[in-house]
């Protein structure tokens, strides 16, 4: 055999088993980052769900909060699942108007409820009712914030407690439920009520 026989020929290509081998290859390294970028796109939906959520809960108790820091009388019943405050609220015409603002917390269903008038057409009804029953009746048509709402360790959701002196403060102890078993939020405010000059609307 001639010394040019010898040479192995390195234009002739790959050989069938190379090909495969490069392929399977090619094949789990496509695999193996398709299932990273699929990761990443459901870790940034998972994390954008759960922002979203948080932001509404954080609403939600922003509102609470901003209606009873405007709030001139209270009354909590219900075993402290009912409050309804007078408060004050700016018009649309600049000038302040009297309102009946209700909160109602269902513990069988977890659900928290909320009522606003310039009359006492819903809340007089809550405030004289003298059973669950009768509340969650006088209640049911007032519009649902939010679902998934609970009591923290069985306290009282609602309180009325004198503070400054002769002042009171309505206590809230509120929990949500979080996006697919995050830790859930806590709400633990105490808010003076504050005299408002005006207010000759009753709310009961």
């Amino acid at each position: 055999m001639s010394a040019a026989m010898a040479v192995p020929d390195r234009e002739s290509g790959f050989t069938l088993v190379e090909l495969i081998i490069y392929m399977v290859v090619l094949v789990v390294a496509m695999i193996i980052a398709g299932s990273l970028f699929i990761n990443v796109i459901n870790h940034e939906r998972y994390a954008r769900a759960t922002a979203e959520a948080n932001n509404q809960i954080q609403t939600v108790f922003r509102e609470l909060e901003y209606d009873l820091r405007s709030a001139d009388w209270a009354d909590v019943s219900g075993d402290g699942d009912l409050v309804v405050i007078l408060t004050r609220k700016a018009s649309s015409s600049g000038s302040n108007v009297a309102q009946c603002v209700g909160y109602y917390y269902d513990e069988t269903t977890g659900e928290l409820r909320r009522t606003t008038r310039t009359d006492n057409i819903d809340t007089a009804p809550a405030i004289s009712a003298t059973s669950t029953a009768a509340i969650r009746a006088a209640t049911d048509t007032w519009p649902l914030v939010r679902t998934d709402m609970a009591s923290i360790d069985g306290a009282a959701v609602f309180g009325l407690e004198d503070k400054y002196g002769a002042g009171k403060a309505v206590t809230i102890q509120l929990r949500a439920e979080a996006f697919e078993g995050r830790a859930p939020i806590d709400f633990v405010k105490s808010v003076a009520l504050r005299k408002q000059a005006d207010l000759t609307l009753s709310c009961k």
